[in-house]
């Protein structure tokens, strides 16, 4: 897996794509120092550095830019110049390479597969109506079970098992697959958390997941708490997915509406 900090990976499929253009690189023609394309690499916006480090220790370094339709200019530095070309690839696709960090973090939550679910909670505030706990087993079979809203202790022993609608719940499960953060607006400036963390979540789920090659079960919990009326944004809302405040992410309502379902919504009615 390809990391850009510590405790934030890259976005795999981007990474992969990047390399196979990089790759695609081929040294067509080498090009003087007086050639007009040469004096192109002078005007810094227009020029893309890349730095290569082979696990061995071995570096690559490199600077191109957009020539035309057709090719790339490419220099190693010390008048080593070149047009090259990029089959498979347009040139002017080194335009729309994401410079800041942010846009190559893998965005992506949840779980990988359904078969990788043993359990998930839905906690909503003050609805135990809505909230449920879900256990499903090795056989994909499940148990819809009745569940305390946020505060609470969790299930409630009192009830039984709650028939469900089987679509809907294939539906919600397959959904906890493709969740998702908003990486482009995933910045919380520090006075908005602080205010956040006085607030309790409208909305608490947790998910422990089977990790079947380790042998092992892990519990992820998130906490979502509200957009303050004021910045008027309905659509968003603030996700939290660890202990540390400053990593509070932020995300599209939209695209967790599968999601965000009630026992209610997975009851068979």
């Amino acid at each position: 897996m390809w990391r850009l900090s510590e405790d934030r990976y890259a976005d795999t499929v981007r990474v992969n794509m990047l390399l196979d253009l990089l790759a695609a690189i081929h040294l067509d023609m080498p090009l003087g120092a007086q050639d007009s394309a040469t004096k192109a690499l002078s005007a810094t916006d227009s020029v893309i550095s890349v730095e290569i480090r082979h696990t061995g220790g071995k570096r690559i370094a490199y600077r191109m830019a957009y020539l035309d339709e057709n090719y790339l200019y490419f220099s190693l530095g010390e008048g080593k110049d070149f047009r090259a070309s990029t089959p498979g690839f347009y040139p002017r696709a080194i335009r729309h390479l994401a410079l800041c960090s942010r846009a190559w973090a893998n965005a992506a939550l949840g779980v990988e597969r359904p078969s990788d679910i043993a359990i998930v909670e839905l906690r909503w505030q003050g609805d135990s109506a809505a909230s449920f706990r879900l256990e499903v087993d090795s056989g994909f079979s499940a148990r819809l079970l009745p569940c305390s809203p946020v505060g609470g202790s969790s299930i409630l022993p009192a009830e039984g098992a709650i028939p469900y609608d089987t679509a809907r719940v294939a539906s919600f499960l397959q959904s906890l697959t493709e969740l998702s953060y908003d990486a482009d607006r995933d910045t919380v400036p520090a006075s908005r958390v602080q205010d956040i963390a006085q607030r309790s979540p409208f909305l608490e789920m947790k998910i422990l997941a089977k990790r079947q090659i380790e042998g092992q079960e892990e519990l992820q919990t998130y906490r979502f708490f509200r957009f303050p009326t004021s910045a008027g944004h309905s659509n968003f809302a603030y996700l939290q997915t660890s202990a540390d405040w400053s990593k509070l992410r932020i995300i599209r309502l939209a695209h967790w509406d599968a999601t965000m379902v009630s026992r209610r919504t997975l009851s068979r009615q």
